[in-house]
């Protein structure tokens, strides 16, 4: 249906956003009704069948070959606020013996989460079932020697019931006299109410095979094509670890006791040496961070962690501003490695009302 990578993106139309949700998540929808979907496994990727080979030369499953970008960029909020103060500091960190973990590296480029756009939401065509049923009179040695496993036509429908805003289409598979045999035809058909933006309803598929019928269920993932960007999730999720790690760096400062012959030191000190622990400062959602008790007994107290624990401390949180972002879709073929061949395409779009900056008007009053 499409020439190109880019003829099909733009088939999608402008994406739009929708306000943030409770867990700070960010969803994008396309404004096309019903382009055609990608197939799974280009949204999904695709497990490997081998069961004996080694991961380290077949891994386990091959990434997908679309994804969606919207890229980090320093010059815009909030990406400068977690740039200049979250992440800048929480590197700082890392050379005063800490260990900083922010957790979910897949969506991270050195610390940012930069690649938090997830296509989970895409809607998919499934993987086409195996044409060999086991039922009533299909015949398993027609299997076997692969005559008479594709039905003489298809008839697909989708979009069906009433209120649906999706489209029919028609298509019909001729197929060679040979595996005409036994499955004579298969129709799929959509029931129930539809819904807007997606196909309506169960769909069910009706086999006629030697003049016997099977009626079975077919899943679909038909729907608005929509994206989730996790940008403040992962943001706001860094801002609490490093406000956690900042109270109790300082709170630790203050819960002391006196060991004779030793000195004082923090209670959280005492209590990860007898237990032969690390002193963890902070642990949050996705990540945490800790100290190893030997380090923090010269730490525990160290003037520029305390600057950095107070600036922390006292930092509120820039949620992310209506503000206009670049979005980029790409399409890649990553299985023979370097050379794989691929294709971006880049958008736009806007997170809430972006006020555009007018030419400025002048009024010229004659007397």
């Amino acid at each position: 249906q499409y020439s190109s990578f880019a003829d099909k993106m733009a088939a999608y139309g402008q994406w739009t956003s929708n306000a943030e949700d409770g867990n700070r998540d960010i969803q994008l929808a396309a404004t096309a009704a019903s382009p055609e979907p990608f197939d799974e496994y280009e949204v999904k990727g695709i497990s490997s069948t081998c069961q004996d080979c080694s991961p380290l030369s077949i891994p386990a499953s091959f990434p997908p070959l679309f994804s969606a970008l919207i890229p980090w960029n320093n010059t815009v909020q909030n990406d400068k606020f977690a740039s200049d103060n979250l992440y800048a500091n929480a590197l700082q960190l890392a050379f005063y013996n800490l260990q900083v973990n922010l957790g979910s590296p897949e969506v991270r480029d050195l610390m940012i989460p930069d690649n938090c756009l997830s296509t989970e939401l895409m809607p998919s065509q499934p993987k086409l079932p195996p044409l060999g049923i086991q039922a009533g009179l299909v015949s398993k040695q027609a299997l076997v020697n692969g005559s008479g496993l594709a039905a003489s036509s298809m008839a697909y429908t989708t979009g069906g019931g009433s209120g649906s805003s999706g489209s029919t289409s028609n298509s019909r598979l001729a197929q060679p006299a040979a595996r005409r045999s036994n499955i004579s035809a298969m129709t799929v058909k959509g029931g129930g109410a539809g819904t807007a933006g997606g196909a309506g309803g169960m769909l069910t598929a009706t086999i006629v095979a030697n003049n016997a019928t099977i009626n079975l269920p077919v899943v679909t993932t038909a729907g608005q094509s929509r994206l989730l960007w996790k940008h403040d999730d992962y943001i706001y999720a860094d801002y609490q670890l490093l406000q956690q790690f900042a109270g109790n760096f300082i709170g630790n400062q203050q819960q002391v006791l006196y060991i004779p012959y030793v000195g004082t030191m923090p209670v959280a000190l005492q209590q990860a040496l007898a237990y032969g622990n690390d002193v963890v400062l902070a642990s949050g959602e996705y990540g945490s961070i800790t100290i190893g008790a030997a380090a923090y007994t010269t730490r525990y107290n160290d003037p520029d962690l305390t600057r950095i624990a107070n600036a922390l401390k006292g930092l509120p949180f820039q949620q992310l501003p209506a503000s206009r972002h670049s979005l980029q879709f790409k399409y890649f073929y990553p299985f023979c490695g370097g050379c794989g061949i691929g294709s971006t395409v880049p958008e736009n779009f806007n997170f809430g009302v972006v006020v555009q900056a007018g030419a400025t008007k002048t009024i010229k009053i004659t007397r």
